[in-house]
Order: C-alpha cells, then sequence, then structure tokens
C-alpha cells in the first residue's frame, strides 16, 4: 500500500475527521486511517464464499486461492510474504499485506497459457466490486492463518470475527456430519436449516452478537468508532484509492511479464 496515495488522496474533509480522532486517540493520522479500513471490510466481510458476482466470480477465485484437487496455491505466495514480513509484522500490516498478496494472486494467472482465463481477469480488473471481493477475501485468509499460528491479531474487531465464525461454523458442521452418521434425514434437514440461518446471521452485522472480553472491549469500542466517526462514504473512498493502486501494480506487473516473455 503507497501510503502516500493515500494522504495526497483524501479530501479535507476526510482529512479534518482522520486528524480530530487521530488526535482523541492519540494515535497517527494513517494508522487512523488503516484501521477504519480493516475495520470496515472485517465488519463487511462474508462468512463464507456466496453472492459473490463477477466477469470472474469470486467463488473461482476462492477456489484458486485456497487450491484445487490438494494444490494450495496461496501457501508458497505466504511464505513469500513471510520472507518479507514475518508473523509479527504480518500482523503488524496486515492490511498491506493482504494487497500484496491480492496483486501476487492474480498476477499468478497472468503466468499461465490460458488466454481465455487471462482475458477474463483483464476484464474482471476494470471493476472495482472484484478487487473488493479479493481483497476482503484475502484479508480473511490472512487473519485464519495469523489465529492458526496462535497469533493474537491487533485489529481486535478482526480477530473476534475470525474466531467466532469459525466456532460457529464448526459446530454447525459437527451437527450435519453426526446426522449423516446417524442416517437422520430429520435432524439433517434441520442441522442444514441451521447452517443456512446461521450463515443468512453472520451477513447481518455479526460482529454485535459477539461477545467481547472485556480486556478488549475498549479496543474493539474504538475501531468501531472509528468507522462510525469516518463514515461508510469515506472509508469506501480511500478504500477505492488502495483497490486502484493495486490494478495499476497488477496491470504493470503484465506488462512487464509480456516483455520478458518477448525477449
Amino acid at each position: 500500500m503507497n501510503e502516500i496515495d493515500l494522504i495526497e488522496n483524501w479530501n479535507e474533509q476526510i482529512k479534518n475527521q482522520v486528524e480530530i480522532i487521530s488526535s482523541f486517540y492519540e494515535i497517527e493520522p494513517i494508522e487512523t486511517l488503516k484501521i477504519g479500513i480493516l475495520t470496515n471490510i472485517t465488519n463487511e466481510s462474508f462468512p463464507n464464499y456466496i453472492n459473490y458476482q463477477s466477469v470472474v466470480s469470486g467463488i473461482s477465485q476462492a477456489r484458486m486461492v485456497k487450491g484445487v484437487k490438494g494444490v494450495n496455491k496461496i501457501e508458497s505466495q505466504i511464505d513469500r510474504l513471510l520472507k518479507s514480513y514475518g508473523l509479527e509484522d504480518l500482523n503488524k500490516y496486515l492490511l498491506d499485506a493482504a494487497v500484496e498478496l491480492v496483486v501476487m494472486t492474480i498476477d499468478s494467472i497472468y503466468d499461465k497459457n490460458n488466454a481465455r482465463l487471462k482475458k477474463a481477469y483483464t476484464k474482471a480488473l476494470n471493476d472495482p466490486d472484484f478487487l473488493y471481493i479479493n481483497l476482503k477475501l484475502v484479508v480473511k485468509i490472512l487473519a485464519e492463518y495469523l489465529r492458526a499460528n496462535n497469533v493474537e491479531i491487533d485489529n481486535k474487531t478482526l480477530h473476534y470475527m475470525t474466531d467466532a465464525i469459525k466456532t460457529k461454523k464448526r459446530e454447525l458442521t459437527k451437527k450435519i456430519i453426526e446426522a449423516y452418521m446417524h442416517e437422520d434425514k430429520t435432524a439433517l434437514a434441520e442441522a442444514k436449516k441451521d447452517y443456512k440461518i446461521a450463515m443468512i446471521e453472520m451477513l447481518d452485522n455479526y460482529m454485535n452478537k459477539i461477545n467481547i472480553p472485556i480486556k478488549h472491549a475498549q479496543q474493539v469500542g474504538m475501531e468501531q468508532k472509528i468507522v462510525e466517526k469516518l463514515g461508510k462514504d469515506s472509508l469506501d473512498t480511500m478504500t477505492s484509492i488502495l483497490l486502484l493502486g493495486m490494478r495499476e501494480k497488477i496491470i504493470q506487473n503484465n506488462q512487464m511479464q509480456r516483455i520478458l516473455q518477448f525477449d
């Protein structure tokens, strides 16, 4: 992420809002903005890959990222990030790392020989929603990776959202598996119904339904207050700057790949 681009492109209204909030919480303006963007992404994140519609669907991207037929496409890319960041900095600069990971993942498409797929992704890059879907997806994957490595995520909204969704889905999946094992059609139908209801519930301001320990409640409150005070329109504007930067980087990398292939 280019912090200079973020700072230079915010308008006076956003700048004033950020400075007031930063002064109140005694944190740097750029950090206030990053907290707002990451928390807003977390609040909007889908717990599973439904309702993703684009030229190249989000679920296709999810499969490519998480792996198909036992081949984990993103594992080596996270390893590359760890060489630059390490676990501690991956946590500290999670939003920056997520932007890099989206670029790396889509770059890998252009390493392939599938002209039709390349054409589809080139078209998809013109759709801001496509890039935003992938940014949300990668934030979720990195958060799950950090929690799997017992790292306490700095952004507590993301930390508790990640844990809550994982726990809830594990409980619901266990009910489905048990119903299958006992060949109980009624229990299976009920378990599937509960799963569907829970997934819909998670899409509807799920953060407000999670129990947060007292020691972290103040920080979660701060993160949510930053989102509230900056407002969705301002955060969407600043996030769009990140998405534009991602798109330009991907296009530049693709052009460089073509030059190297031609040489």
